[in-house]
């Protein structure tokens, strides 16, 4: 017998709303912030099972998403279609996709709602398995460098940096000093780039990779603070262990001065 489900008594009122909390706990990143969504969504005796992870109570159900995560670095997570929910049952279907957009796997979970509306329970189904060269490839690659800059994204860079570079990352920008060093830097100096150019394409010309070492002769264009600009630069892009450990940006456009100051003014104010 079915039991009751009020819907009246859930803290995420609709089975959209819930959905999209799921579909961002699985691309949240942060440490903490999904951590806070896995308290949000899940119960605490809540219990997760999957073909590449299970767990059950909130830890082991964070560090099941860590490991999918760290295994399809630089992947999102997105609806394949509309949830729906019988009852206290909840259906959500979904898709696993490459920066540029292509489908890796697709799938559907399955899971029991409590009355406040958390999970009691899920499982996950693969209707489309990952190929497995997918699962072992570099989280970085020239081909998901091009595939980003091509449209970037503040909210896919939130997602991507993390997993495409060595949390001992370090970047040197133009017109700028110091280097950039650590995670948290790399990704804000991104997403500062994207807020003062929110229409910056970037298009890689060529690339060529020597050991350890790519290099990308890349052009671009957008509108920045004086109006549209086309602009040219080279990247040297040092990777380790699949992911970025050194980026050296190089380019004399004018565009990179004025988000050198842009930046050492917001990193000022943060250190106030």
């Amino acid at each position: 017998m079915i039991r009751a489900f009020r819907r009246e008594e859930t803290s995420m009122r609709t089975t959209a709303e819930f959905a999209d909390r799921y579909v961002a706990m699985w691309n949240e990143t942060d440490v903490g912030p999904r951590r806070n969504l896995v308290t949000e969504i899940w119960m605490p005796d809540a219990h997760f099972t999957g073909s590449l992870a299970e767990g059950r109570g909130h830890d082991r159900i964070d560090a099941a998403l860590a490991a999918v995560q760290r295994r399809f670095a630089g992947h999102s997570l997105r609806l394949a279609g509309p949830a729906d929910a019988i009852g206290a049952y909840l259906r959500l279907p979904w898709i696993l996709a490459e920066v540029d957009g292509s489908t890796v796997a697709r799938g559907t979970d399955i899971g029991t709602r409590s009355p406040d509306g958390r999970l009691e329970a899920a499982v996950s189904f693969f209707d489309l398995q990952p190929h497995k060269a997918d699962a072992g490839k570099p989280a970085w690659s020239a081909a998901s460098w091009a595939a980003f800059w091509a449209n970037p994204d503040p909210e896919v860079a939130r997602r991507r940096v993390p997993n495409v570079v060595r949390p001992d990352v370090t970047a040197h920008w133009p017109h700028r000093s110091a280097p950039v060093r650590g995670v948290d830097d790399y990704r804000d100096y991104i997403l500062q780039l994207l807020a003062l150019v929110p229409d910056l394409r970037l298009t890689m010309e060529e690339h060529v990779t020597e050991g350890d070492s790519t290099f990308i002769r890349w052009s671009g264009k957008g509108t920045g603070v004086e109006g549209p600009f086309h602009c040219t630069g080279v990247d040297r892009i040092r990777v380790s262990q699949g992911r970025v450990i050194e980026n050296r940006i190089y380019s004399d456009h004018l565009i990179f001065q004025a988000l050198a100051a842009k930046v050492d003014d917001a990193w000022a104010s943060r250190a106030a």
